[in-house]
């Protein structure tokens, strides 16, 4: 059994997925670079005003999950936010967002942004399946997919909560998945590292 699971949204059905676009994507282009480096956003004022919309382009537009995600920001509600802040040593910032559903401000959850700032270069190439490609001008090596993932040993009574730097999935510690899972959140699925792809 892994002590580790790759935290992703739900997309088995219309029902635990949600789709939502940033109405003000000024601050998204300004937050974007801090989200994709895990650097702190504590000491800016990009997270004052980030207004996200619900919708769906298959309707009926279903009530936002738990968590969700819009391009590269993860969302998530006080009911994982509140198992995050009980648990030590995780390096995870939260900022609250308003979230619009059907024109009107959504007030039966509260929402914020979940930004980790713990990013691993744990990707274990050397046992992953992964097509790749280079670019000439710079030199960087980029993933396309991976068939089969694998990371290298990690010490997650450091890291609880992560972001493996080469490929960005999210890893939480298996006993911080249950956790979510036991208090019932929607729009989540953690999944074994072997079972990925």
């Amino acid at each position: 059994m892994t002590t580790i699971k790759i935290w992703k949204a739900d997309t088995t059905s219309w029902e635990t997925y949600t789709e939502a676009r940033m109405l003000n994507r000024e601050i998204a282009a300004k937050i974007s670079p801090y989200i994709s480096k895990c650097l702190s956003l504590k000491n800016t004022n990009l997270t004052s005003n980030i207004v996200l919309e619900i919708y769906s382009e298959y309707p009926p537009t279903y009530p936002p999950n738990d968590f969700f995600t819009t391009g590269t920001l993860r969302i998530i509600s006080s009911k994982i936010k509140e198992i995050l802040d009980s648990i030590d040593n995780i390096q995870v910032e939260f900022f609250p967002v308003t979230v619009i559903y059907e024109g009107e401000e959504y007030l039966e959850k509260s929402y914020f942004l979940m930004h980790i700032l713990d990013e691993l270069d744990c990707f274990d190439f050397e046992n992953s399946e992964y097509k790749s490609h280079q670019i000439q001008s710079s030199g960087a090596r980029y993933i396309d997919s991976i068939r089969k993932f694998s990371l290298l040993p990690v010490d997650t009574s450091k890291y609880k909560v992560f972001i493996v730097g080469e490929v960005g999935f999210l890893i939480i510690d298996r006993f911080i998945a249950d956790k979510i899972t036991e208090a019932g959140a929607t729009g989540v699925k953690f999944i074994d590292p072997s079972e990925a792809y």
